[in-house]
């Protein structure tokens, strides 16, 4: 850059003696003025004509001894006291040695600082602590930002705790002295904030968003006082709760989902005499009342359901007319309006980041918040693709088919890496067998995200804990019916007291939005298992048509019997890894079904779940290295290695007595009926493989496939078997209880008959109502009705005998697109 002579200083001095002329204006800036070495060069030369690089700064320094009084390490520790006192509305004056320290140099490096952009990062490095410190949370989850938050006050379990880590004291060097300034004792102008106060006070603001942003969450609760993190843990709810009711009715009802529509009129409010939110928490340790003394609502005990329809009637749809927005909202969503298509824009993950701008969706005013939310809003409109990935989630987790399908085509466009959401688990996570049932599941398992390598898709099947789609399907059943403790399932789960998903009850009784779920959440962390109940057939049907369309899958039918990540234990003699296969994993499922499930379980729901799983080709005689003591609980008192190679028909045979005689007797009859039925499906696999290894040609009995469709015989030819998948697959289509005081399977189904034939032979002709009564129609061998592993009444039925005509607590939902 050429500069006038005038404006070059000391310009008729030689260069290097030039550094000595300007040293003391050198030493000024950097020393004083605080500049950075690149800063100084810059300085010198636009104000006195004198080019050196930043190198040549350096040395000089070094040359001449100087060296700032406040390194980078020194000023943090000074800043980050300096914020802490802010936040508590103190302003604050620093001493080095008996030095004042100018804060200019101190706002100098806030500003600097501040201008750093922000994007969202999510890492689970970040949460590590959360999951230890908030029971629950990322449980089975990758990390994630605005999907991590589905608990109101999730900060609130710690309020009361001692050990709590929030708001801890920044501690400063001993040379380093903190005080107050001295200002006059009535109130004045001079008592305001000083320009560094405000702005350690953004500062603070902007670092907290920037871990927030990071998914630094562990960090983000140790920076808060206990009040701080209440306000930011409940606003961050009430995005993530607007982010679920804006994804849930998407494309019906409102348009905007605000505060008022929302429910957060009665919230954490503001009070007019205050900048601070009236939360009825104190930061000093001890007794808190909680939040909301509101009563708890129970949910009804009588589940609701969907059912699968094909439509093959062609019609052109007739555009909608724009209408005014819904003032008055009737209480069911199924009675809304179908949104007119210029409602569709923005799109929903747009929809987040305008929520986010204007608040509208809470009535925390986010001037009192502890994080700057402008800055997570550009940071999020800065970050599409991480922010489309969190808006599948939402998509997944409102169970909206149409959304889910429209974000899933704009991450194929984008060819997006869907990192750690595990959408599929996420799908079983939130399994609604009466709004959506498996229709969701089915749509992602055909869909390879454009992953190419199997070990690529395998990511998508194995979860970031280790468990599979199958192991999910299983924790679905244990969460929803039984009070098993989450350690049992998975031992890094220790201390942990739900299960991820419990906002959707697998069978539409509750839901996140719903008032019975509301009222608990603001008071208790978990679902009393008074509001649970036996293994339904709302609930069986959705997890085994799930199972039907893993088996469908190009994409992961060859993945389905890969080995179980749940009840996995080690041998404390030699170490050894005892893992468990799909079919060993069912069988601890009803194991833990009937231990700690509900007082009217008989294990029908998990019988249609291994006669989905033997219909999918689970292999019955592969043989694992197990140890029943561990996974059952029963200690051995014998030295050495307690395990061995087990079928899962003969891990089954080893539950010990004193469970069985523990369990009611209809409980101990479907576990007989499971028992039995296990151990069919293996007889018939043993004598289809020693017939296999004998290489003869096929006898019609063990011909591999049917004439009708083509597909493998099921059940390896168990005619009675078949049967009983028959006669399960009639049950489920057909029957619901109406009143709380009706059976829980109909009068077609006996389970004491049905111990009894398979008992006494292979007869096919079971001793059942659904035969007796010529109510079943035939079933090919190959276990389908209809060459579809989904049936719909009329497919296995002679005439109606459905009692699930109630259509107040039924949704008719399309079957799923694939194979139909």
């Amino acid at each position: 850059m050429a500069h006038p002579p005038g404006n070059i200083l000391y310009g008729d001095v030689p260069y290097q003696q030039r550094w000595e002329f300007l040293r003391p204006i050198i030493t000024q800036l950097y020393v004083e003025q605080d500049m950075s070495a690149s800063e100084v060069a810059s300085t010198m030369n636009a104000d006195h004509g004198f080019v050196a690089r930043e190198d040549q700064y350096k040395y000089q320094f070094r040359k001449w001894k100087i060296k700032k009084n406040l390194n980078k390490s020194l000023k943090r520790k000074m800043m980050d006291k300096g914020e802490e006192r802010a936040g508590d509305g103190k302003r604050t004056a620093f001493s080095l040695g008996d030095k004042p320290v100018d804060n200019k140099r101190l706002l100098r490096e806030v500003k600097r600082e501040s201008k750093i952009d922000m994007a969202l990062t999510p890492s689970a490095n970040g949460q590590t602590d959360m999951q230890r410190m908030l029971p629950g949370f990322g449980l089975q989850a990758g990390p994630g930002i605005f999907l991590a938050w589905n608990r109101p006050y999730g900060a609130m379990s710690l309020v009361n705790d001692p050990t709590s880590p929030f708001g801890q004291a920044i501690s400063t060097p001993g040379d380093v002295v903190v005080a107050t300034p001295e200002s006059n004792n009535a109130p004045s102008p001079m008592d305001a904030p000083s320009p560094f106060s405000k702005a350690l006070t953004i500062k603070r603001s902007l670092e907290r968003t920037r871990m927030f942003v990071d998914g630094r969450f562990d960090d983000l609760l140790k920076s808060m006082n206990k009040k701080e993190a209440v306000i930011i843990s409940s606003w961050l709810h009430e995005f993530w709760f607007y982010a679920f009711k804006t994804a849930k009715h998407w494309g019906t009802g409102p348009r905007y989902w605000n505060a008022d529509l929302l429910g957060f009129e009665n919230s954490l409010h503001q009070s007019p005499d205050s900048n601070q939110h009236d939360l009825s928490i104190s930061d000093s340790p001890g007794p808190s009342r909680r939040i909301s003394e509101a009563p708890v609502v129970e949910p009804s005990q009588l589940c609701r359901w969907s059912i699968h329809y094909s439509c093959s009637i062609k019609y052109e749809e007739i555009p909608e007319q724009d209408t005014a927005p819904h003032s008055i909202l009737d209480e069911n969503s199924n009675n809304w309006s179908p949104w007119p298509a210029s409602w569709q824009e923005p799109p929903f993950q747009e929809r987040l980041i305008s929520g986010l701008e204007s608040n509208d969706f809470s009535q925390i005013n986010p001037d009192t918040l502890p994080v700057a939310a402008p800055q997570i809003a550009r940071a999020a409109a800065q970050t599409p693709d991480v922010l489309l990935r969190e808006s599948l989630g939402f998509a997944i987790l409102g169970r909206n088919f149409e959304l889910t399908e429209k974000i899933c085509d704009q991450i194929r466009d984008h060819k997006m890496d869907l990192g750690d959401l595990n959408p599929l688990h996420m799908a079983i996570n939130f399994l609604d067998g009466a709004r959506s049932c498996c229709n969701i599941f089915a749509y992602l398992v055909t869909d390879s995200f454009g992953l190419r390598t199997v070990r690529d898709r395998r990511r998508l099947y194995i979860n970031v804990m280790d468990h599979t789609l199958l192991d999910s399907l299983m924790i679905a059943i244990l969460k929803s019916h039984t009070s098993t403790a989450p350690g049992i399932v998975d031992e890094r789960f220790v201390g942990h007291n739900h299960f991820r998903g419990q906002e959707v009850d697998i069978c539409g009784r509750w839901d996140a939005d719903s008032p019975s779920f509301r009222s608990l959440s603001q008071r208790e962390r978990d679902i009393p298992m008074t509001w649970k109940h036996k293994f339904c057939h709302t609930s069986s049907q959705a997890i085994c048509h799930c199972m039907a369309m893993l088996y469908l899958s190009q994409i992961y039918f060859s993945e389905m019997n890969l080995p179980s990540g749940i009840y996995l234990k080690y041998c404390s003699e030699c170490g050894l890894k005892l893992h468990l296969t799909p079919l060993h994993a069912i069988v601890v499922t009803a194991f833990n079904l009937a231990t700690f499930g509900c007082e009217d379980e008989d294990l029908f729901g998990i019988l249609a779940c291994l006669l989905t799983a033997l219909h999918c080709e689970l292999d019955p005689i592969a043989k694992s290295d197990l140890s029943p003591e561990l996974l059952f609980g029963e200690p051995s008192d014998s030295a050495g290695c307690g395990h061995q190679m087990l079928t899962p028909a003969e891990l089954a045979d080893r539950v010990p007595r004193k469970y069985i005689t523990s369990w009611s007797p209809e409980t101990r009859t479907g576990w007989e009926l499971f028992r039995l039925t296990l151990w069919k499906a293996t007889s018939a696999r043993l004598a289809k493989a020693r017939v296999d290894d004998e290489d003869m040609e096929s006898p019609d009995e063990y011909e591999n496939s049917c004439n009708a469709h083509g597909r493998q015989i099921a059940f390896n030819g168990q005619c009675q078997v078949n049967n009983l998948f028959a006669a399960v697959q009639a049950e489920l289509v057909t029957y619901r209880r109406i009143q709380e005081t009706d059976p829980w399977i109909s009068e077609n189904i006996d389970l004491h008959n049905l111990v009894q034939d398979l008992r006494e032979g292979d007869n096919p002709q079971l001793s059942i109502g659904t035969f007796q009564k010529n109510i079943l129609k035939p079933i090919c061998s190959c276990g389908t009705f209809n060459n579809f592993p989904i049936v719909k009444a009329e497919d296995t039925c002679t005439h109606y005998i459905s009692k699930m005509d109630i259509w107040s607590r039924t949704t008719f939902i399309p079957f799923p697109e694939t194979g139909y």
